[in-house]
């Protein structure tokens, strides 16, 4: 029988959801650009649509997953990279951390009472 270390289990599907989630901020930044609330929809940082096209079944889900679209602009390169530089570290060093959890940092050695508490408690 295998065991499954919950705390690298938890970790790492935490690390792909940051991801995703950048991904789900570079959409949203493309469609703000495509109704004009942000500006450079013209400005794009790259276009790999030759090697990548964006209709093929690894293109979408580059797209679906991580948010990765072969003509991405700068403004959704920039939020990508800004949303993963700044949220990944913070999570990694929460979810990373070793040692007890703040809640069990006190010694609970004993839960019964002292025995100059249980003689006073006696009715």
């Amino acid at each position: 029988m295998s065991r499954l270390n919950i705390r690298s289990f938890f970790a790492w599907s935490g690390a792909l959801l940051v991801v995703m989630v950048a991904g789900v901020l570079s959409y949203s930044i493309h469609e703000f650009q495509e109704v004009g609330w942000l500006p450079g929809a013209e400005d794009h940082a790259f276009d790999v649509s030759a090697a990548i096209p964006p209709d093929s079944w690894y293109g979408t889900l580059m797209r679906g997953t991580i948010g990765f679209t072969p003509n991405m602009t700068w403004l959704q390169v920039i939020g990508w990279v800004a949303y993963v530089a700044v949220v990944m570290p913070v999570f990694l060093s929460i979810s990373l951390r070793r040692g007890k959890p703040q809640g069990e940092a006190r010694d609970n050695t004993s839960s019964a009472p002292s025995p100059e508490v249980a003689a006073t408690a006696r009715y």
